[in-house]
């Protein structure tokens, strides 16, 4: 009977593991690992702009936070003058709104391809600037965030390459 209970406890406890997987805590207190499709972090975004202000923010993330976009890459293309590639996921075939970007360093279409589940692991970073007289609040991907003066002639920089692996 005690081993009976014993091995309910434990296949409890391994259902429990797998249904949370998607969120799982560091060793550091209030940084979190989340795992979400390009809708999924589409869907987390709130933005908010003013006349004199623009806040972009996460609804489940927080700076500190490691994100993990896992996903099907729908169309990869090099942008040659840039040296950069572009990557974007669609979750609506027949509506390409419904779509997100990413950028990443020089030329990976060697290595990546239409259809492949790729993940992207970056980190969340909160950055308050003032650009043209305009506040702006937002967390974005710290991997993407040189500062302030960079933002403000080139916005992004690209992803690095190690930032994504296929799944």
């Amino acid at each position: 009977m005690k081993k009976a209970i014993l091995l309910l406890g434990i296949l409890c406890f391994i259902i429990l593991i797998f249904i949370c997987g998607c969120s799982e805590q560091n060793n550091n207190p209030g940084i979190t690992r989340i795992t979400m499709t390009a809708k999924e972090l589409n869907n987390d975004m709130e933005t908010i702009q003013g006349p004199d202000n623009v806040t972009i923010n996460y609804k489940s993330l927080n700076d500190g936070d490691t994100l993990i976009i896992q996903d099907a890459i729908f169309k990869i293309n090099y942008d040659y003058v840039f040296n950069k590639t572009i990557i974007l996921f669609v979750w609506d075939e027949g509506n390409l709104s419904d779509s997100m970007i990413f950028e990443f360093e020089g030329n990976i279409t060697g290595s990546y391809f239409n259809d492949d589940q790729v993940k992207i692991t970056v980190k969340i970073k909160h950055v308050i600037f003032s650009y043209q007289n305009v506040s702006h609040d937002m967390e974005l991907f710290e991997e993407q965030w040189v500062n302030e003066e960079y933002f403000n002639s080139n916005r992004y920089k690209p992803l690095p390459q190690s930032c994504i692996t296929k799944i």
